[in-house]
């Protein structure tokens, strides 16, 4: 049923590779991802504040279980894509010089305790003019030079860019360490939370469990990153799996050195080496897991009481069933799920995406039984009703708990309706009681014409 949940491979691989936003950010947009890095970076503006108070408040930034620091930016590949992320005012920056340190030069580092061997100083920069041991990217007309000022902002400064990366992603030690991203989808946009796990042969740890929730971040793509260290070069094998929710078919797909593969179980990285991490150009170490909506059965069961068990009747009998309010699928390429804007072609349960959903039913014998399928709705639940078709006279319906049956993902239905066959006619005798009316009826005529003669 779900054969064209994933319709193009190719096409999805083109789409991740140039799925993360790269366009100008403003304040109060969501984080926004950068592929030279493979971190997240956000531009925050408000009240004039200092570098310590910038510094703190980063600190305890998370975004998708990402923890967030000060920007430090290490290379200029990452100085260009921060640059065109924001093109910001005057913002701070995660570099400081530690007091005593020879000014005006030496001794710069940052907040990561990652290595100072990269600057973008501005022309005359850093000039240590007023004891300036903070550093901010500079506004127009040298946008995204690097500026030292006093760290408490001269009362000017109200703006800091936040990093988020993976802990310890500034890197050092052996480098032995690998990232792995879980992103998920629902195709019937269910927001509802689940579990995502990473167990590994080998590292530390060998196992985690994060909640992947989409309602935390409901304009965003949910995602969740795995970080693992200390293992041999090679010798790492990890697989993702997700708590699969009820009432879901579970799709994995798992993408390396560019390419997508369709997984059963779990999505499965093996002999991973030392600084394997997840990317996008081209995509790799990325587990991409979608739940498709499973159909719910609804089984509706016609019972027959007779008055006069000798009646001699059909057990036949129609219903239609009606529902309303079913879920908003993924049915076309705008609505589909996206990776930085850019919709992934996600679809699925062709045939059932139209609302309301209308059919009829059948039953023979005492009792007739048939049964239907439709989607439920996560929101508010989907609501089917079933009334029957009265196909003979003499027929009331005696009771029925079809009027209203309220699915959700996961639930099957049943109800029955029982009709009371009235006692109408003249009944079918058997060959005795023909007999005897035939006496009787004669008795009668005889009766009658003694009395007339």
């Amino acid at each position: 049923m779900y054969q064209s949940l994933l319709r193009s491979h190719a096409l999805l691989l083109a789409l991740l590779a140039t799925a993360f936003h790269t366009g100008s950010v403003a304040a109060g947009d969501p984080p926004a991802f950068c592929a030279a890095t493979g971190h997240y970076y956000e531009f925050n503006e408000g009240n004039p504040l200092t570098w310590q108070e910038a510094e703190v408040l980063a600190s305890n930034f998370i975004f998708m279980t990402l923890p967030g620091h000060l920007a430090t930016i290490t290379s200029q590949a990452e100085q260009d894509c921060v640059e065109a992320l924001f093109r910001p005012d005057d913002a701070w920056l995660g570099g400081f010089q530690p007091p005593g340190t020879p000014e005006p030069n030496d001794g710069w580092e940052w907040v990561t305790g990652e290595t100072w061997n990269y600057t973008n100083w501005n022309e005359g920069e850093p000039n240590d003019d007023n004891v300036q041991d903070c550093l901010q990217f500079y506004d127009a007309p040298n946008d995204g030079q690097w500026d030292d000022l006093e760290c408490d902002g001269e009362g000017e400064i109200d703006a800091f860019i936040v990093e988020f990366e993976p802990e310890g992603g500034g890197g050092g030690g052996d480098g032995s360490r690998a990232t792995f991203r879980t992103v998920k989808f629902y195709n019937d946009f269910n927001p509802a939370p689940v579990d995502v796990t990473i167990s590994c042969n080998t590292g530390l740890p060998l196992e985690q469990t994060f909640e992947l929730d989409p309602a935390a971040v409901p304009d965003l793509d949910p995602f969740v990153e795995f970080v693992v260290t200390d293992f041999e070069s090679g010798t790492l094998d990890c697989e993702i799996t997700e708590s699969v929710p009820a009432g879901y078919t579970v799709f994995y797909l798992t993408f390396i050195d560019g390419q997508g593969f369709e997984t059963v179980g779990s999505c499965p990285f093996e002999d991973v080496e030392h600084g394997e991490t997840f990317s996008t150009d081209p995509v790799h170490n990325l587990c991409l897991v979608v739940n498709a909506l499973d159909p719910s059965e609804v089984t509706v069961t016609k019972e027959w009481i007779d008055e006069n068990p000798q009646f001699n009747a059909t057990n036949f009998a129609k219903a239609n069933y009606f529902c309303s309010n079913l879920p908003n699928f993924l049915d076309n390429q705008a609505d589909a799920p996206t990776l930085g804007g850019v919709p992934l072609p996600i679809s699925g349960n062709e045939g059932f995406l139209f609302d309301p959903q209308s059919g009829s039913l059948e039953f023979l014998g005492n009792p007739g039984v048939d049964s239907f399928f439709t989607f439920a709705n996560w929101d508010g639940g989907t609501d089917c009703e079933v009334t029957e078709q009265l196909v003979e006279g003499g027929v009331e319906t005696d009771a029925s708990d079809c009027d209203s049956i309220v699915l959700f993902p996961g639930d099957s239905g049943a109800c029955t309706i029982v009709n009371t066959r009235l006692f109408e006619g003249i009944p079918t005798l058997s060959q005795y009681g023909l007999a005897v009316l035939t006496l009787l009826m004669l008795g009668f005529g005889l009766v009658a014409y003694r009395r007339l003669v």
